[in-house]
């Protein structure tokens, strides 16, 4: 049985340099592309069973419309429109986010010939979006045979990393409409909505015993 569990949400933001003027961008300008992933995750299912529990690699995969979705939401500075998740079919999605010795891939796409409501600059729908990264620092990445949920294990590993790696866009026949040269991984945790709640109520409380002890006075 598929099993998930609650956590709080993880963002990627990659600083990318264009390889040419195309699509909207101009060579040499920088862009920031944002990945963030949903609320919860499977915590064990066959599609992970035979890379995932090797311990060759850290492997979070969602290729079904069956599965919990893996990444809500993408942005920065480098896209226009808001994200879709593909759904045409049942085996629409195919997106990861695959840890191995030296090298952290990001990859949002979708199985099907469609496009997933992202656009580059110049309007252009585009069926996938992929970074394939070399982090400077990324100490002990593979987690070996347990299983850990991606929030869980990369809150040890949040924080900024200098990349080498590519950046690229396909439109929905997998042709190249963009590509980049990444200058900068950023690993960032989105709080639990109880848990930043909770600090906005704090901060509510505070400010209104300030203006009491102000009008106090």
């Amino acid at each position: 049985m598929l099993g998930t569990s609650a956590h709080a949400q993880v963002t990627f933001t990659v600083t990318a340099t264009a390889d040419a003027t195309a699509a909207g961008y101009e060579s040499g300008s920088s862009y920031t592309f944002e990945f963030t992933t949903g609320p919860s995750y499977p915590t064990h299912d066959t599609l992970v069973d035979s890379v995932f529990l090797a311990g060759s690699q850290n492997f979070w995969v969602e290729s079904y419309t069956s599965d919990s979705q893996l990444f809500v939401s993408a942005g920065g500075t480098g896209l226009d429109g808001v994200f879709v998740r593909p759904a045409a079919d049942a085996a629409a999605p195919y997106s990861f986010v695959q840890v191995i010795p030296n090298q952290v891939s990001l990859r949002l796409d979708s199985d099907a010939a469609t496009n997933n409501g992202l656009r580059t600059l110049d309007g252009t729908d585009f069926r996938g979006l992929f970074a394939a990264l070399t982090p400077v620092g990324l100490v002990d990445p593979i987690l070996g045979a347990v299983y850990v949920d991606p929030t869980a294990w990369w809150a040890s590993h949040a924080g900024s990393y200098g990349v080498g790696g590519t950046v690229g866009i396909r439109d929905v026949d997998y042709a190249y409409l963009a590509t980049f040269t990444a200058t900068q991984l950023e690993v960032s945790l989105v709080p639990e909505p109880s848990a930043s709640g909770a600090l906005a109520g704090c901060a509510a409380l505070r400010l209104l015993c300030w203006r009491r002890r102000r009008a106090a006075h």
